[in-house]
């Protein structure tokens, strides 16, 4: 806040980030994982719900027009808003049916549902992290189960298909991304990218201060002249991190990141239970997602309270019997 650019609207945005953390404090203290993953299950039918009645009866705003005709939105603004929601709704249906294991047909339904606006919102981002997510979720499965013969010569496989296929897909990159309908810029990211680290290197240890960065009418600079749209974040977390807090706000960060991943890696070692694994999937959420959008540090964001949550309650599973006991 002392070197931000825009003093009164950091003071502003802190104070809700305090808020923000407040609530994720309470959220840990209050619910366990599985009562967490339990609220996110209704959460999903909340959202799948709604967002097919806005397509179904209010299809002008259920459906995007414009840019992205055709392509589902549901109860958001963008596209990419419902995409990411289902997708992390989709994750947590999953952990809830795996903990449940139950006959009824709806949790089925619900995770049909959500891969079901997943695709319709035509996010591809959301759609290839969905795999990724899966494929880390049998990864930790794999590397907490009890090693034999047979999962050695599985994993040499594994490793050599890998180092096989990764030269194939760099030199098919182009044919890859048109695939899916995108280009090589990540949708104008790249170019925003190389601009935002001009601004960066001006400004390389404290960065502009907290959300003051993309303040229109304020930054003394070009960059949305120099754009063909008028970007409100730089679509990558840990560049955004950088522009508000410079490097030291990075390396504090990734140090948050890396104690975050080192409880949950450690919960699940020692209860290797289905929320456990939900709750470092939500930390490789939150670390994925970031390379194309920001909710990092970011004041009033589900995404964020729910990593602090998840975060927190790892830190505080040692005390929170005693902590229960003095409330009591």
């Amino acid at each position: 806040m002392f070197w931000s650019q825009v003093p009164d609207v950091t003071a502003r945005r802190v104070l809700s980030f305090i808020m923000c953390l407040i609530y994720s404090f309470y959220l840990a203290l209050r619910f366990n994982k599985g009562q967490l993953l339990v609220m996110f299950y209704h959460l999903a039918i909340l959202i799948l719900v709604s967002s097919l009645l806005a397509i179904l009866f209010m299809p002008a705003y259920g459906i995007a027009q414009g840019v992205h005709e055709g392509s589902w939105r549901g109860v958001y603004f963008h596209k990419n808003g419902l995409g990411r929601i289902s997708s992390i709704c989709c994750v947590s249906t999953y952990f809830y049916l795996r903990s449940i294991r139950t006959r009824n047909w709806l949790p089925y339904v619900v995770l049909l549902g959500m891969v079901l606006l997943v695709v319709q919102s035509d996010s591809a981002t959301s759609l290839v992290i969905l795999f990724i997510l899966y494929c880390l979720y049998r990864l930790l499965r794999w590397t907490t189960a009890k090693f034999n013969q047979k999962r050695l010569a599985i994993t040499i496989l594994s490793f050599a298909v890998i180092v096989v296929l990764l030269p194939i897909g760099f030199y098919y990159v182009e044919l890859l991304f048109s695939a899916i309908g995108r280009d090589t810029s990540f949708t104008g990211r790249i170019p925003l990218w190389l601009l935002a680290f001009e601004y960066i290197s001006k400004a390389p240890l404290l960065g502009y201060g907290y959300s003051a960065f993309w303040v229109p009418n304020v930054l003394e600079n070009s960059l949305w002249l120099r754009t063909e749209w008028n970007p409100q974040q730089a679509h990558n977390g840990f560049i955004d991190v950088m522009l508000q807090l410079g490097l030291v706000g990075l390396f504090l960060f990734l140090g948050i990141l890396h104690k975050a991943w080192k409880l949950n890696y450690r919960s699940i070692r020692q209860d290797p239970t289905e929320y456990n694994y939900w709750g470092i999937i939500l930390v490789g959420f939150t670390i994925l997602f970031s390379l194309t959008e920001t909710f990092l540090l970011k004041h009033n964001n589900i995404y964020w309270v729910i990593f602090l949550a998840i975060s927190i309650d790892n830190g505080l599973a040692k005390i929170r019997p005693a902590l229960y006991k003095s409330a009591s």
